[in-house]
């Protein structure tokens, strides 16, 4: 970022003498610079934390998320459920340990 904050500081100062320094003045002509650059730097930085939106789907995370809840219910629940299904097959066969 630094690299092209330089080379458009540069490239502006290269035509300091031109129209745009006699226009605006040299006081404004720095800040406009600085915004200029500032611009710049914040439409990179939009444009990577957008492409990484699209690297990484939110929608494929929280389908990973729901199916890992998933699975640890299931190996919770079902040795319960086996459980409770094995002692009332006992009862109503009277087998009762």
């Amino acid at each position: 970022m630094v690299e092209i904050e330089e080379r458009i500081t540069n490239k502006i100062n290269e035509n300091e003498d031109g129209l745009l320094m006699k226009f605006l003045g040299a006081e404004n002509v720095e800040r406009l610079k600085k915004e200029v650059t500032d611009a710049i730097i914040q439409q990179v930085i939009k444009d990577l934390h957008d492409s990484y939106d699209y690297i990484i789907s939110p929608d494929d995370i929280v389908q990973n998320i729901v199916d890992d809840i998933m699975d640890s219910a299931k190996k919770n629940i079902i040795p319960k459920v086996e459980k409770l299904l094995y002692k009332k097959s006992i009862e109503k066969l009277g087998l009762k340990e």
